[in-house]
């Protein structure tokens, strides 16, 4: 499980949106991708998934180029990236059933995985129709879609935006069972559940990498003593604020 990038670069207008950006993530384990509005966050990951091209350089996953063969380095992905929508006249099985043959699930493993992750997300009705979701319903949907099969490598883009307190519980202790067989790369804003989940943080400002170590390590360099979401927050306003 190996997310490898070299002189990754992306250009917005006059702007880099990406600087050369030169990564080793091996899992398993779970990565905080974290920095401030603007960063690049979103745009690295969709770099990682084909959904953008690169101005220049290249991304491997297991040694895959993703851009030259974007279908074998996916095939082990499964990412959440942004707002994605479910389909609208869907209902929520149907949706996710879709999304199992897609992975390339028998229907009876599907539909026992479906249960799961609704019972779990309290996504009472399979049957309705997606339109009909609150957005914290329709993400949570997004985020089975995304568990579902059995992906050696998980991407989020603030995935817990929309769940409440219980779910956002719930979805952090599952991601600390699934990072012991996984590679998870999160972006997020939430400190407590960075400090809560991740293992490494990648500190990423102003489109270039300015930390990269252990989160215990991180917190220490700016004096911190134990690893927390109020000695996290300090680090990352130390880091932003040196590289100012």
């Amino acid at each position: 499980m190996e997310i490898k990038t070299v002189n990754l670069t992306k250009v917005m207008g006059s702007n880099f949106s990406l600087q050369p950006l030169n990564l080793d993530i091996q899992g398993p384990g779970m990565v905080g991708y974290l920095g401030p509005n603007g960063a690049g966050k979103t745009t690295t990951l969709k770099l990682f998934t084909n959904l953008i091209s690169p101005s220049g350089g290249e991304v491997f996953i297991d040694g895959v180029n993703v851009h030259e063969d974007p279908v074998s380095a996916m095939k082990h992905v499964s990412a959440l990236i942004e707002d994605p929508e479910p389909y609208n006249y869907y209902s929520v099985k149907e949706f996710l059933l879709f999304v199992g043959s897609i992975k390339e699930l028998s229907k009876s493993v599907a539909m026992e995985q479906i249960n799961k992750y609704a019972a779990m997300f309290h996504i009472e009705n399979l049957n309705l129709r997606i339109k009909k979701l609150s957005k914290g319903n329709r993400r949570k949907v997004m985020i089975a879609a995304v568990l579902m099969g059995n992906s050696d490598i998980i991407l989020l883009d603030e995935p817990s935006d929309g769940l409440d307190p219980i779910e956002s519980k719930i979805f952090r202790n599952m991601l600390n069972e699934l990072k012991k067989t996984k590679l998870i790369l999160m972006s997020s804003h939430l400190m407590f559940e960075v400090a809560e989940t991740c293992d490494r943080i990648i500190l990423l400002n102003r489109g270039r990498v300015i930390a990269s170590d252990a989160t215990s390590e991180i917190i220490k360099m700016m004096g911190g003593d134990r690893i927390g979401p109020n000695e996290l927050e300090g680090a990352f306003f130390k880091y932003i604020g040196d590289d100012s």
